[in-house]
């Protein structure tokens, strides 16, 4: 049992009790969901035992505070405002440049750049209460896709490995449904849809949304997700029908009303992988052996399609495997080639 004081203001002193010590992140974000005025870039600081007050900017500095306070029956912080705007209040994010070679970063012309750039700042904002990018808050296990750099207090540059956020994305909620708390659950969908900002229609990220919809009770939204990753390639039936993450889907009628349509079958799920039925043969066109390509270069793969490139995606996919992922060589290959 954990025991927070928290001193909003001088004449706005809250309590709350807590089963457990939260993380960091966990714990402003309740503080966001318990008082409308709290934000993220308002300052959190202790009292240490020298008698200073002390900033918590980060999991590392939070771990800090509740090692200071260990001999103490209750956690005593203060939220105070910054002497700079903040970041929510402000405009939009530009786009300076692409580069593909992380070291030089020589800018490069990309097709769609609008489109790229309006998917990865939806994807980062959605992490976010208020859907605004607050560079200061971004997630520990992020750091290794975003980087930010401050060129003035108000003013910072977020240089973004946009494949590396989509696998640090996807990871992370692979890592939540494996928890049994509802709240990392909810934080596993939430990362699935920030990937589907970022390459929509994604198949493995429907299919993974579709698993944190069945955790969380969501049998109609879970069915509806899964029939859209079919729709958009998903063919791995046989683990469909054994992944212990659709178990709360699969005695519906949801489901049910789904392998009907699939198989041409009202009877239960069948054990083994069946053959599509004529209908679906045409939405379900990638090959076992294509399918950890998607995984793989899902991202490129969406890139090309934004182009125009309306090739078969098994031979956008080889392609990509052929050129280690670079669109660039791709696409010059297609120009030539047609």
């Amino acid at each position: 049992m954990a025991l927070f004081k928290i001193h909003l203001s001088q004449d706005n002193i809250r309590r709350i009790r807590l089963d457990d010590i939260p993380t960091y992140s966990e714990f402003t974000a309740l503080l966001e969901s318990l008082y409308p005025k709290f934000h993220v870039e308002l300052t959190l600081k202790y009292v240490d035992e020298d008698g200073d007050k002390i900033s918590i900017e980060s999991q590392m500095e939070w771990e800090g505070m509740i090692e200071c306070m260990a001999q103490e029956n209750v956690f005593r912080l203060f939220v105070e405002e910054s002497k700079v705007p903040y970041f929510k209040d402000g405009p939009l994010p530009e786009l300076v440049k692409f580069y593909d070679d992380c070291i030089n970063k020589v800018s490069v012309e990309v097709p769609y750049a609008t489109e790229i750039q309006n998917n990865v700042t939806e994807c980062l904002a959605s992490l976010f209460n208020g859907g605004k990018i607050i560079p200061s808050h971004i997630p520990e296990f992020l750091k290794g896709a975003v980087d930010v750099k401050y060129l003035e207090e108000n003013v910072a540059d977020i240089d973004i490995k946009v494949h590396k956020l989509f696998d640090l994305l996807h990871a992370k909620g692979i890592e939540m449904l494996g928890s049994n708390r509802v709240e990392d659950l909810k934080n596993g969908k939430d990362y699935f849809l920030a990937t589907l900002n970022l390459v929509p229609n994604h198949v493995t990220s429907l299919y993974n949304l579709a698993c944190a919809e069945s955790l969380l009770g969501n049998v109609t939204e879970s069915v509806a997700t899964l029939e859209n990753a079919i729709y958009n390639g998903f063919n791995n039936f046989e683990h469909m029908l054994k992944d212990e993450d659709l178990i709360n889907i699969r005695d519906t009628p949801e489901f049910k009303n789904l392998m009907a349509k699939l198989f041409g079958t009202q009877d239960e799920a069948p054990e083994s992988t069946p053959e599509p039925t004529p209908d679906t043969q045409e939405n379900i066109d990638l090959s076992a052996s294509i399918m950890p390509l998607v995984d793989t270069f899902g991202y490129q793969l969406e890139l090309l399609k934004n182009m125009g490139f309306t090739d078969d995606t098994d031979v956008l996919l080889l392609l990509l495997e052929q050129y280690d992922g670079s669109v660039e060589e791709v696409t010059q290959f297609l120009l030539g080639y047609n």
